[in-house]
């Protein structure tokens, strides 16, 4: 998650692979001492019914993480937008030049058509800024849950202590 907070609107294919080949190390050990821990103390007749609640437990926690990261990409989202649009200079606007691949689409048109055709382009740039803004929060979010819950993987560790009988 931490390599995600540098994507950029030019990320390639080499940035999105190395993405998954940290996600993929980094899965073991998750999932590994989480469904060791979660058979500790069961005799074997229960691993069946454990199983089906660990998979329950997965896929709900799942599916309630990705419905919270959905919320906060389209909270953080408006709230780039906002701060994007609110820094925006009117008159360089007026006077900068178009890029390039758009020049045409102004060149051709109309006075009152090519300023709105420049105000739909500059909108358009806000909202895919505001959107990799937003993204790049939800990953530093997930990393930073992530570190503050590596400790508890290291708690499950721990082997519990077998009762003793008082003498």
């Amino acid at each position: 998650m931490w390599h995600s907070t540098s994507l950029a609107p030019n990320a390639d294919f080499n940035f999105f692979s190395w993405a998954r080949v940290y996600q993929t190390i980094g899965l073991p050990f998750l999932f590994i001492p989480i469904t060791s821990a979660s058979y500790v103390g069961l005799p074997p007749g229960k691993t069946s019914e454990a199983s089906s609640l660990i998979n329950v437990a997965r896929n709900l926690g799942g599916s309630i993480g990705i419905s919270l990261a959905g919320a906060a990409l389209a909270n953080s989202s408006q709230v780039h937008q906002n701060y994007l649009t609110a820094h925006l200079v009117p008159r360089r606007l007026h006077t900068s030049s178009p890029p390039g691949r758009h020049r045409a689409a102004f060149n051709n048109a109309p006075q009152p058509e090519a300023q709105k055709r420049a105000f739909v382009l500059v909108e358009q740039v806000v909202q895919h800024q505001a959107t990799l803004l937003s993204y790049i929060d939800v990953f530093a979010g997930l990393a930073l849950t992530a570190a503050v819950l590596v400790p508890v993987a290291f708690l499950l560790l721990r082997q519990p202590r077998k009762a003793t009988a008082p003498h």
